[in-house]
């Protein structure tokens, strides 16, 4: 195993991990809501979701391929696990790709015949972080307001030394 080959597997699962963070994430912002959680309204977490699936859906409309994608199919062309001329080829594969990527490929990617079927759950799907980012706003955290001290309290003082 090369080198290329290591690291086309390393983005075929870093591009199922993107996928299963968006996806739980999401199921966790819908459940979390109803049970309580708190972190679902973490506003780091929910803007990085709601960035992560504007991305896909914004590479959706504009028909742009994943850069992942390419990423790992450039990595297997130059590893020999896919010919160069992939294209004009209706049958190439990644059998001798590993049981991971082969995994992951499995889950990732569907039948060219799908994709107009992929893109509109793309599309859905942004719709719903969109919509769940206004019904289940994230917690943004106020200022701190300097009060009066409380009743009873002592007030101290804390007087400059005088400069003679």
């Amino acid at each position: 195993m090369t080198i290329t080959t290591l690291l086309a597997d390393f983005l075929v699962v870093i591009h199922l991990v993107y996928m299963a963070v968006v996806l739980f994430g999401q199921l966790g912002i819908m459940v979390g809501h109803h049970l309580g959680w708190r972190w679902v309204r973490n506003p780091w977490f929910r803007i990085i979701h709601f960035t992560m699936i504007i991305v896909v859906a914004y590479e959706a409309v504009e028909r742009i391929e994943c850069p992942l994608t390419t990423w790992e199919r450039d990595l297997r062309i130059e590893a020999g696990q896919i010919p160069a001329n992939y294209r004009d080829d209706p049958n190439w594969s990644v059998d001798n790709a590993s049981f991971v990527a082969r995994l992951a490929r499995g889950v990732l990617l569907c039948p060219v015949s799908w994709e107009p079927i992929l893109y509109a759950s793309y599309y859905f799907f942004a719709g719903l972080v969109v919509a769940t980012l206004i019904l289940v706003p994230p917690r943004f955290r106020r200022l701190a307001v300097t009060t009066a001290p409380a009743a009873g309290a002592r007030e101290t003082t804390i007087k400059a030394k005088s400069s003679n």
